[in-house]
């Protein structure tokens, strides 16, 4: 019982950190972007972000889900 809650903690974890590293991600588009012209490039870094945001959402249904667990 003690040896399943921490792998579930340690994999909350894990997903907490892939988190943080996608809200990186996003904020070093959103600065690239800021200083960018060209149309085509700031349309695709908005894709980018929109899929490093749909996948924290991801993330974070998993960690509700792993913490009901608990």
């Amino acid at each position: 019982q003690q040896e399943r809650r921490q792998k579930l903690y340690d994999a909350i974890e894990r997903k907490r950190m892939q988190i943080f590293n996608l809200e990186q991600q996003i904020s070093a588009l959103q600065f690239k972007m800021s200083g960018m012209r060209n149309q085509e490039y700031i349309d695709n870094m908005l894709r980018w972000i929109d899929e490093k945001e749909a996948k924290i959402r991801e993330l974070e249904m998993a960690i509700q889900d792993m913490e009901r667990k608990l």
